[in-house]
């Protein structure tokens, strides 16, 4: 699971227990594979140069594998010689009782071999599962990014997340093979091989936001330091990770650092199509009544994602603040339009009515 949180609400799941375990191949897609694989003491070596020496010498390497975990995978495909049936038999035996019997949970962004012990993890700690056992046994294995295609906006509390999914390929004699843990892959139509060192930022950015999580689960105070370290390694290992930016300036405000969080979402906002960074920068200027700024940022997040009634609702209140009460009535009557629970929208757009009717400015609180 590849996680990008924004302000205001945010997702947590329940567990979901696999019945069965799925491969999908995708004929002659993409040509072979290229990116660069690392062995874990050379991927620690990159990481520490990436980060300046900052990053720990004893950091996690999502993907190495016990040599006891290694020997259970020879078992499972010692009968088979094709690549394509090997990893068919890798990835059934992951999920067999009979030999590793895992299971997926969606938030549970562990290492293989902690995945291993527990017997569970989400897409992406399965995916590391899968991808360092299949390199142990002589397949070439890689991250793949299906988030072009799997995507999801879930909400919680005062934050916004959108989960992405991330899950191996392999190349086979057949084209690339993808465990499809989730069953989604009848949906997918396009994807994206990632490195090593990207796959691990997106580790540390998932550890980010499972710290803030399971402390809410547990009605419990956040490390909001330890949730800036981790989303700080993230943008360090991949400097152009703008979800993992976006991450860092929620964590920011959360802590109280409102001008690191400014610079965070502004350079979250380098991709130009991701909608939180704009929303978050809308929500920041608008807390500090900074309402031309505010309105700017809610545009564009309105056009980004015009069918998101919340994003319509704070636009309206942008809109209002700065005086634009016709415009403002027209976007919380679109809000109601896109969701017609949305309570917040119904109060702000009685009292322009209640106002157009008096011609007396009634209080308009957030």
């Amino acid at each position: 699971m590849m996680v990008r949180v924004c302000i205001r609400k945010w997702y947590f799941g329940g567990l979901k227990w696999l019945g069965f375990f799925g491969l999908f191949c995708i004929l002659g897609a993409c040509g072979s594979i290229t990116k660069k694989i690392y062995q874990p003491d050379e991927l620690r070596q990159a990481i520490e140069l990436r980060t300046h020496g900052r990053a720990k010498k004893d950091l996690e390497v999502p993907f190495e594998i016990d040599p006891k975990y290694v020997e259970i995978a020879k078992s499972a495909t010692r009968m088979h010689s094709s690549r394509q049936n090997r990893a068919v038999a890798l990835s059934s035996a992951m999920f067999s009782m009979s030999y590793f019997g895992l299971r997926y949970e969606n938030v549970a962004t562990t290492t293989a071999n902690e995945t291993l012990q527990l017997g569970y993890g989400n897409c992406l700690a399965l995916a590391s599962v899968f991808i360092g056992l299949a390199r142990s046994i002589g397949l070439d294995s890689y991250y793949m990014d299906v988030s072009s295609r799997v995507n999801d906006l879930q909400r919680r509390d005062d934050l916004n997340v959108r989960m992405g999914h991330i899950t191996a390929a392999t190349e086979t004699e057949k084209g690339i093979w993808l465990l499809d843990v989730r069953h989604l892959f009848h949906i997918v139509t396009h994807y994206r091989l990632m490195d090593d060192l990207e796959a691990v930022a997106h580790f540390y950015n998932n550890r980010g936001y499972e710290i803030i999580a399971l402390a809410q689960m547990e009605k419990e105070k956040v490390d909001w330091e330890k949730v800036i370290e981790m989303f700080t390694l993230a943008t360090r290992i991949k400097p152009n990770f703008y979800r993992a930016w976006n991450n860092l300036g929620v964590a920011y405000v959360r802590s109280g650092n409102f001008e690191k969080a400014e610079k965070c979402y502004l350079k979250a906002i380098a991709e130009k199509k991701f909608v939180s960074p704009y929303f978050n920068l809308g929500l920041f200027y608008l807390s500090s009544r900074n309402y031309k700024k505010a309105t700017k940022y809610f545009e564009i997040a309105s056009n980004l994602e015009s069918d998101n009634s919340q994003i319509q609702y704070h636009y309206g209140i942008a809109l209002l603040g700065s005086g634009h009460t016709q415009q403002a009535q027209e976007i919380f009557e679109r809000a109601i339009d896109l969701n017609e629970k949305n309570r917040a929208a119904r109060k702000y757009l009685k009292k322009i009515n209640y106002y157009q009717e008096n011609k007396t400015l009634p209080t308009f609180s957030q």
